[in-house]
């Protein structure tokens, strides 16, 4: 997995001794994400932000936008330069769309 999406440096990669200790925990996570299965009928009632990255091999923007499926409020999603770790050059977009998500959240919801 680490190498099909183009955010593991490489020479972390060619650390045997860090592989073994990285990878078992990586593939219970993905374990868990391949077979975890959302009760049929129980939505959220909050609205959901997706962030992804436009060159993501694993999740495009019609796939992150299923995630309207599991609320009743509404989904936006949000689309960033970058592939599966965009986060890692983008951190202060993505907190720049976090805090602006929450303060509309705020302001819809104020008296």
């Amino acid at each position: 997995m680490p190498r099909t999406v183009a955010g593991t440096d490489p020479r972390v990669l060619a650390q045997e001794d860090l592989m073994r200790l990285t990878l078992p925990p990586m593939r219970v996570d993905h374990e868990a994400l391949e077979t975890y299965v959302h009760p049929r009928g129980q939505r959220m009632g909050c609205p959901v932000r997706v962030v992804i990255g436009d060159r993501d091999p694993l999740v495009t923007p019609e796939t992150a936008g299923s995630w309207a499926e599991h609320t009743t409020v509404g989904c936006d999603v949000r689309v960033l330069p970058g592939g599966h770790f965009y986060l890692q050059d983008r951190q202060e977009e993505v907190a720049a769309l976090a805090l602006d998500f929450i303060a509309t959240l705020r302001a819809t919801r104020s008296p």
